[in-house]
């Protein structure tokens, strides 16, 4: 029974931090508290096991795939090379506490 509340809690947790809030839009958790509860009443051990790992699975695939927009986004997927290099140098100043001079565009040099 401890093993279906951290469960419960961490696919909640996910979907919280991860997709939406339940104010922000209550589907997604009124959903899963459907699923739960509509499930509460399996005895089958091999069941339970089986849609907790469902539970889990589902869980870690939200986890991953906002890890690997947060990734792609950080990486500055989809914009010119140049100007991701520049935005990574900038960044890197950034945390050493620098300011890159701003130079126009029609001065630079490629």
């Amino acid at each position: 029974m401890t093993e279906v509340k951290q469960v419960y809690r961490f696919l909640l947790r996910t979907v919280r931090d991860r997709i939406t809030s339940r104010r922000q839009n209550p589907i997604w958790h009124d959903f899963i508290v459907g699923q739960f509860h509509g499930n509460s009443t399996e005895r089958d051990p091999a069941k339970v096991q089986e849609l907790l790992q469902i539970a889990k699975d589902y869980a870690q695939l939200v986890q991953d795939v906002h890890y690997e927009k947060e990734l792609l986004l950080s990486y500055n997927i989809g914009i010119d090379p140049d100007e991701r290099q520049r935005s990574m140098i900038e960044r890197t100043a950034h945390l050493v506490g620098l300011q890159l001079p701003i130079v126009p565009p029609h001065t630079a040099s490629s």
